[in-house]
């Protein structure tokens, strides 16, 4: 055993603090029965991580559910060409892309589409991500009615709430057709994103596997954003270098302060939203801790192709002045519709103007219809996350939400020397250190951490020579 560990410190000291492979920067985990995929680093070692860890569900998206949206030929023949033409992906988000096509290639994964006699590429992907903008083109697309719905209410709207009195919650049904075997259900992810680019925030998205912008996301700082398809569909002829709306609901989020106004609150989404067109009609509905800022702390966006409105809850005297809630239909925009959802959230509101976070639930479940895929409620001044899915056809608030802290998307990095997570610091966390640098194992994030023992945020054979140190009692790692 004793020639073992020297020959391994030996080993160690020879090689240095060279780094020999590069690491899959995610993992992929069942946290309180919902799938989450952690990945981190530049946006490019996050899309290689996406694909690497999920090639598999993605291809199932893509053989299963997009063809079910519209046919094949007007894929590939209609409906590709005026991505093509339309639109631009920022290129972060196309880096993030190409990251995720060569992660699933390097996966061995199938990557055979069999209705266009093809394998996937890096631009069907990037097309995948605007099925919100490239649906209402299609002539065979889905014509099912419109239903999603979302209610925020904060201040004395909230006080009742047992665990944040006077927070802000924001509950959201996502209303989106399924396949016939349910397989939108079935690989919905919580993406929980740590982008280590300056100036951009660790966020989580609410979607399906290779779907990297995002319908329903919260930041770190509590600053979230649920999209509903618009009532009110306005298409040009022909228009170019437009950012599909998914990506720029992801930049609001994602980008640190964006307005440049020194605070981060849901006047972010406002700021990004407004500094971009769009082509398909759309609700945004935008949140934030009511501690932030921003009075009110929560707000609705309207837009199509021809144009942009701010609503806030002043506009609807109703549920003014400590909530506002968002259905598929323009109220400021354009002159309202009439909406059975949107009169019964007003009217459960109204009942006593105070909801907590089971009565919100409630109303969005008094509101969902038989095709509401995803039920979501934010805490955003807490972190508090509760989401519950569809299964088998049954809509998706009838099943029981699972509750998640912050925490569980994004643990704190404990620089440890402790890589076996034993509670003790021995020969075999330096070797298990060496393995990781080697690219011999893939390890979680909490291993990665604890074996970069000087906490530089690389694992390298010097981090390994550092555990070996410490447990002969020699030395300590930043966080031991």
């Amino acid at each position: 055993m004793l020639k073992t560990v020297i020959g391994f410190f030996l080993v160690v000291m020879i090689l240095g603090s060279a780094v020999f492979a590069d690491e899959v920067n995610g993992e992929l985990l069942q946290i309180e029965n919902c799938t989450v995929l952690r990945v981190w680093g530049t946006h490019g070692e996050m899309g290689y991580a996406h694909g690497y860890l999920m090639a598999t569900d993605i291809m199932s998206l893509a053989r299963k559910y997009m063809f079910t949206l519209v046919t094949p030929d007007e894929y590939e023949n209609t409906l590709l060409p005026i991505f093509r033409i339309w639109f631009t992906i920022p290129e972060p988000y196309q880096e993030e892309i190409d990251g995720m096509y060569q992660g699933m290639v390097d996966s061995g994964a199938d990557l055979t589409i069999d209705e266009l006699n093809r394998d996937i590429t890096a631009e069907d992907i990037g097309a995948f991500n605007a099925v919100v903008d490239l649906i209402g083109l299609s002539k065979s697309g889905d014509t099912s009615p419109l239903a999603c719905s979302s209610i925020s209410g904060w201040g004395d709207g909230t006080l009742s709430d047992p665990v944040n009195p006077g927070g802000t919650i924001h509950c959201r049904d996502m209303d989106w057709s399924d396949s016939d075997d349910h397989v939108l259900a079935q690989t919905t992810t919580i993406i929980a994103y740590a982008p280590s680019d300056p100036g951009k925030n660790s966020w989580i998205s609410v979607g399906f596997p290779g779907f990297i912008a995002c319908l329903s996301g919260m930041n770190d700082s509590g600053v979230g954003a649920t999209l509903n398809m618009g009532n009110y569909d306005v298409y040009p002829v022909i228009t170019f270098n437009q950012i599909p709306i998914c990506f720029q609901v992801r930049e609001s989020l994602e980008q640190t302060d964006p307005n440049s106004d020194g605070f981060i609150d849901a006047g972010d989404v406002w700021s990004v939203l407004n500094s971009h067109s769009r082509i398909p009609s759309v609700i945004v509905h935008g949140f934030g801790p009511n501690l932030a800022r921003l009075d009110p702390p929560c707000l609705v966006i309207e837009a199509n192709y021809d144009g942009i409105a701010l609503r806030l809850p002043g506009d609807d005297p109703i549920l003014s002045p400590n909530f506002i809630a968002a259905t598929n239909h323009h109220r400021t925009l354009y002159n309202p519709v009439s909406c059975w959802r949107y009169t019964l959230i007003q009217t459960l509101v109204t009942d006593d103007y105070v909801i907590d976070t089971g009565e919100a639930w409630e109303i969005e479940s008094r509101v969902s219809v038989s095709t509401t895929l995803q039920t979501m409620l934010f805490q955003p001044d807490t972190g508090d996350v509760w989401l519950a899915v569809a299964a088998s056809g049954t809509p998706a608030p009838e099943f029981a939400p699972e509750r998640l802290k912050w925490d569980l998307f994004f643990p704190a990095c404990i620089h440890s020397g402790d890589v076996s997570l034993d509670g003790s610091i021995t020969a075999g966390d330096a070797q298990m250190a060496f393995q990781i640098v080697m690219g011999a194992i893939s390890p979680t994030h909490t291993e990665t951490c604890a074996a970069d023992c000087d906490g530089n945020d690389e694992v390298t054979a010097g981090d390994a020579q550092m555990i070996f140190a410490a447990a002969l009692g020699m030395g300590v790692c930043v966080d031991e």
